[in-house]
């Protein structure tokens, strides 16, 4: 590219002048904005089509629509959205999950000299999909996309870019494939393979639907065996529900000792922790679970799995779908969910008509009226 050609100087519009810098001739736009003057390259070398991206630029300026290219970076608006989050009471294992997902999209732009939220366009999402879909489940990519989505219309909204360069982007949610739902006969024979105290917390979780997180702060005076009811601290959606106890769960909460600590069920005593106390583990009671399932022949199911059950055995049970999606914490926007309302008495009452006992409980839900944890 000659001198001549670098110092060719074309004007559009009234505001917008082009021409082309460097030793590749990129075209670039000049103009004046409060007051300061402004270049922003048009990332192109076709003179043609400078003119016509210099022409809505100018329109924008003309409108009063332009935003300035911000030179925030992917990393720091992700750190920033991460605490936005943490603010919000968003749950911890949500937050580590985002977290490491922003990353994970920081991590391969940086290897391909993107650096900022700026830069990052359609085709750059579809190439990040394209790597991702060859080691992962289809539902996790569209996860993570559905993700960074947000994280971009958060940036647009916090001032951090100018312009969302992906609002556009469409995403279709990859179709949920169905699971098989663990029986209650299954349910028995896990159980009977653990023991009392790992009966104790699987039992909780696949008699009252509660998630794993919910178990791991459930409180001592937040079950009421005299009244039959649990205080349940929905972690993930961080509201109470109030919960009847099914016969069978209160005569297995009876076997649960009496103890200073404040939470129902902890973690065993530890060189470390010798006082214990402690939330029990996720991740260890997850593995307690699959050991006693594969000593009884069942694998692939987790401790999530139970939720699935517990509604799946209530709803077919005869207990209304609105019911149990209540005692799940499951919101329903729509007026008819606005209009619902769930009392004590019917609560407990479907509760009570859920055969979840065994041919050899007693059910004797009289029984632990008189006991306290």
């Amino acid at each position: 590219m000659n001198a001549r050609n670098n110092r060719e100087r074309i004007p559009v519009g009234d505001r917008v002048t082009i021409c082309r810098r460097g030793s590749k001739g990129i075209w670039s736009a000049e103009f004046s904005l409060n007051g300061g003057h402004k270049r922003r390259s048009l990332k192109t070398q076709n003179k043609r089509f400078a003119i016509r991206k210099a022409t809505e630029l100018a329109a924008e300026l003309e409108a009063g629509t332009y935003r300035s290219e911000l030179p925030t970076k992917i990393r720091d608006a992700g750190d920033a959205y991460i605490e936005y989050l943490q603010v919000e009471g968003r749950a911890p294992k949500t937050i580590v999950r985002y977290r490491g997902e922003i990353r994970t999209f920081a991590g391969f732009a940086e290897k391909r000299g993107i650096l900022k939220m700026s830069q990052v366009t359609l085709a750059f999402l579809d190439k990040y999909r394209a790597e991702r879909i060859k080691d992962h489940d289809p539902a996790t990519v569209y996860h993570e996309s559905v993700l960074l989505k947000q994280l971009f219309k958060w940036s647009r909204r916090r001032g951090l870019i100018g312009v969302n360069p992906i609002a556009g982007y469409e995403l279709s949610k990859p179709q949920r494939k169905r699971k098989s739902v663990l029986t209650l006969e299954q349910v028995n024979a896990i159980l009977a393979e653990c023991t009392p105290r790992q009966q104790r917390m699987i039992a909780m979780l696949a008699f009252t639907g509660m998630r794993v997180s919910s178990l791991q702060v459930q409180r001592r005076d937040g079950v009421n065996l005299r009244r039959g009811w649990l205080d349940v601290w929905d972690v993930k959606k961080r509201q109470w529900i109030k919960l009847p106890i099914h016969p069978r769960l209160g005569a297995i909460l009876r076997g649960v000792p009496r103890g200073d600590h404040d939470l129902l069920f902890t973690a065993q005593p530890s060189r470390k922790y010798p006082a214990g106390g402690r939330p029990i583990s996720s991740k260890r009671l997850g593995e307690y679970f699959k050991a006693a399932s594969a000593r009884v022949g069942i694998t692939g199911f987790t401790l999530h799995d139970l939720r699935h059950l517990f509604k799946s055995f209530t709803v077919n049970s005869g207990v209304p779908e609105r019911a149990v999606d209540q005692w799940l914490g499951h919101s329903d926007g729509s007026v008819r969910g606005i209009y619902y309302h769930l009392t004590d008495a019917e609560s407990r009452r479907f509760m009570d008509s859920v055969p979840f006992e065994r041919n050899d409980d007693s059910g004797d839900p009289d029984g632990l009226r008189d006991h306290s944890i």
